[in-house]
């Protein structure tokens, strides 16, 4: 859905380089003192849109049965298991998995736990995104009423169940920052939907976005692409990783075809 968010800041930034996306969204503006919270330095506003996660997933997926892909579950230990005879390239999107996974084992995958809570606004139409050191607050409105409450950086947490004192926090901040949260026809207890925990697949060195070349137990060369360490921006920078990628299959399959008819002629 289409909404107009409002990014705070506590500390202005000393040198801000983060509006180059302002040719991107539309109504981008810096907003005046006068229209930011308590402690807060620095504000932006623009229009953008919010996406249903789950919903989201279940209609790319079937987009991929509808051009004919087929789905199969199977559990793999090694990256090495998934050399079929019949297949050619590997796309590896293990995400935080990337960091145990075996024939990749990147040791500089670590995770990022983040927790969320779900509430039912349907009068919340406005993003809301607050950001000081070590602590994000957001205020993310669905289509359909649901509002996503955050949140939480924590890196190096594995810990996969809801905190009842974190939930707490993050309750308490949403409402700081957007009072409407429990000001709508006098309500004053928020009705909560779900509690939510993710691991963001967080990487040192940022994305790993690779071709690496390896061979089947017959000898035959398997292009393998690396997509994976996306943090919390696996949904905004999807497309542009996947097309990306493309280029870099494409010029590997390219590769690959020139050293065919090379060794053909030897």
């Amino acid at each position: 859905m289409s909404t107009t968010i409002y990014d705070y800041m506590d500390k202005k930034p000393v040198v801000y380089r983060g509006d180059w996306f302002k040719e991107f969204v539309p109504k981008f503006r810096e907003l005046p003192p006068y229209k930011l919270p308590p402690g807060v330095e620095f504000g932006l506003a623009y229009t953008t849109i919010t996406i249903n996660g789950p919903k989201y997933i279940r209609w790319l997926l079937k987009q991929f049965t509808i051009a004919g892909g087929k789905i199969k579950k199977v559990h793999l230990s090694h990256i090495n298991e998934s050399f079929d005879d019949d297949v050619d390239i590997v796309v590896n999107c293990t995400g935080i998995g990337a960091r145990t996974f075996g024939g990749v084992q990147d040791s500089t995958v670590f995770p990022t736990r983040g927790q969320t809570v779900t509430v039912w606004a349907p009068h919340i139409k406005t993003s809301c995104f607050r950001s000081k050191f070590n602590c994000i607050t957001y205020i993310i409105p669905r289509e359909d009423g649901e509002v996503v409450l955050g949140g939480t950086y924590e890196e190096n947490n594995l810990n996969e169940k809801p905190n009842l004192k974190t939930t707490e926090s993050i309750i308490q901040r949403c409402r700081e920052l957007c009072p409407e949260l429990t000001s709508s026809k006098g309500a004053h207890v928020l009705k909560i939907i779900s509690y939510e925990v993710g691991l963001r697949p967080s990487r040192i060195d940022g994305i790993r976005l690779e071709i690496e070349i390896k061979k089947n137990d017959k000898g035959k060369d398997i292009i393998i692409c690396h997509n994976y360490g996306h943090h919390s921006y696996g949904y905004s920078s999807s497309w542009g990783s996947c097309l990306e990628a493309f280029e870099l299959i494409e010029a590997a399959m390219t590769n690959e075809r020139g050293n065919e008819k090379l060794n053909s002629k030897l």
